[in-house]
């Protein structure tokens, strides 16, 4: 009874303890992940400022050109969300639709880590009407990865060049678009450079240098939006990738931390209940510890017996704890 309770203990300690590890390795798939920051917008010295929160991760297009004149950024990327595509094979057949997407520039791989299922096409998302696709998503739309060099159609009517497949990201990232387009297509399609200031909003990205501190830098680049007078009132922040989760899950540290003390304390009741039982069982061993001592038994040797007895359990428990883990955990990966 003992031991079954130790390793039930163990169970919920080992599936905590796995997910307060995943909750604070978001983002970290990123070879760079210590030198990427998000250029956050912040409206400040408006008539609109009020108690409420006032900064957005949207900012300007003309936000990353204007950023670049910095030389701690070692690459800066543009990224704008889009959401509810329908891809297929050809304008008549199946189509498939998407939650989240990027048209991103050709300086997105050199900021985030994407890992290619296949040898992708030199210049990735530098020519206008390219796409890279998830795995899932080619899975999905061709039945197999090897569709590099190979066209899609999205949304019925515009035809793009596959110019590789990469591997799904892990779930506890951030943003895990199914597409990335090449951003130039934008200017085909939509009329929007680069250097624009309105247009649409998007998301900035930026590598530093290795080296760089951010809190250094912010001071820097926080009224670089100040020369165009529509932007003047506005600010830039930046904000590292390791808390760019935190900034979209505002309850992000109290979950953690009630997780943790929900951990630890199931792990020391079922230490103290395996404490507990151990010393109701040896109690009632008296008369097996007398006829020991009464054969010559040594109290060393008594000791040793009932810890060695106390570790082999604590192992069987451990073992078992294991076993439950393994199997109970994909019931609790969505």
């Amino acid at each position: 009874m003992s031991i079954g309770g130790l390793a039930l203990g163990f169970t919920a300690a080992i599936i905590i303890g796995l997910f307060i590890r995943y909750q604070n390795t978001w983002n970290t798939i990123n070879e760079h992940y210590d030198q990427i920051v998000m250029a956050k917008r912040h409206y400040a010295r408006t008539v609109y400022t009020g108690k409420e929160d006032n900064s957005s991760p949207h900012c300007p297009v003309i936000t990353a050109a204007m950023l670049e004149k910095f030389p701690e950024f070692r690459s800066i990327t543009l990224v704008h969300e889009v959401q509810d595509n329908y891809f297929s094979k050809s304008a008549g057949s199946n189509l498939f639709q998407t939650d989240l997407g990027f048209y991103a520039d050709s300086i997105y791989p050199d900021v985030f880590t994407l890992h290619f299922v296949s040898t992708p096409e030199p210049g990735l998302l530098s020519s206008p009407n390219t796409i890279l696709l998830s795995e899932s998503l080619a899975r999905k739309i061709f039945g197999s990865v090897d569709v590099t060099g190979h066209s899609v159609v999205m949304n019925k009517k515009t035809n793009l060049r596959i110019s590789g497949v990469y591997e799904d990201l892990p779930a506890n990232t951030t943003f895990r678009p199914e597409y990335i387009i090449s951003f130039s297509t934008l200017l085909n399609r939509l009329g929007i450079a680069r250097n624009d200031i309105w247009t649409i909003g998007c998301l900035v990205f930026a590598r530093l240098h290795s080296g760089t501190d951010i809190d250094t830098l912010n001071p820097k680049v926080r009224d670089v939006l100040s020369s165009h007078d529509a932007l003047k009132h506005e600010e830039i922040t930046l904000l590292p990738l390791s808390q760019l989760q935190r900034y979209y899950m505002s309850d992000y540290y109290v979950i953690v931390w009630i997780f943790t003390l929900v951990g630890i304390f199931i792990l020391c009741m079922s230490v103290f209940n395996y404490i507990n039982l151990s010393i109701v069982r040896a109690a009632s061993r008296t008369k097996e510890v007398a006829v020991k001592k009464m054969s010559g038994g040594q109290r060393k040797s008594l000791i040793g017996q009932f810890l060695s007895e106390s570790f082999l359990l604590a192992f069987m428990a451990m073992m078992l704890a294991v076993v439950f883990a393994t199997v109970i955990l994909p019931f609790l990966i969505t």
